[in-house]
């Protein structure tokens, strides 16, 4: 928490940051009261530090108290993406810890994590022996193209999603999903990727 203040601190005064997350993918282990109360703790010091931004608590998962509901979603097939972020079950939207969580309660809902589609040119090799994406690798770059097209579809295709984001920008030493290069040159056809990227949701 000392480490967030400094941060919090530092940072308040960029006009780039749009919300604050002091926390990404918690309660995979079931860390309880702890848990939930340190993120209680953090999300609140960006209330205090910074009342003019949104607070996403816990990019994902696990929400305790968050003005921004996130969930993460690497379902690879675009049919079956959009199956699981239907709601369904009396759920009004998909969650990731539906019985760790409180009630959605009609915040802001976004994907911010989806894609990772792994891709890497034909002209490079792989960064390491471990190097990977999300799901099945696409055979050919106009498979690649469908599956990113399609995942943007399904998720413009749902009026309580409100927004998205891709996983993920540049590549990394041993995830080749970026949509750049490690060194930040150019992976596809970039007029294509704009394209799919400014697609308006549906009305």
């Amino acid at each position: 928490l000392a480490e967030w203040q400094e941060i919090l601190t530092r940072d308040r005064n960029h006009p780039s940051i749009i919300a604050w997350s002091p926390f990404n993918e918690t309660g995979w282990r079931d860390h309880g009261a702890p848990l939930k109360r340190l993120t209680s703790d953090a999300a609140a010091m960006c209330k205090k530090l910074d009342p003019t931004r949104p607070v996403n608590d816990s990019s994902g998962y696990l929400h305790v108290c968050t003005d921004l509901w996130t969930v993460h979603n690497y379902t690879q097939d675009p049919a079956k993406l959009a199956e699981e972020l239907a709601p369904k079950d009396g759920e009004p939207v998909f969650r990731n810890m539906p019985d760790k969580e409180p009630p959605y309660a009609g915040q802001p809902y976004l994907v911010d994590e989806f894609g990772g589609i792994k891709w890497i040119p034909v002209e490079q090799q792989a960064f390491a022996d471990n190097s990977w994406g999300y799901g099945d690798d696409p055979k050919t770059l106009d498979e690649f193209y469908a599956r990113l097209e399609g995942q943007i579809d399904v998720l413009l295709s749902y009026k309580h999603i409100t927004g998205y984001a891709y996983t993920q920008l540049t590549d990394v030493e041993q995830e080749q999903n970026g949509i750049y290069n490690y060194d930040r040159t150019t992976k596809f056809d970039m007029e294509k990727i704009r394209s799919y990227f400014s697609k308006e949701p549906k009305s």
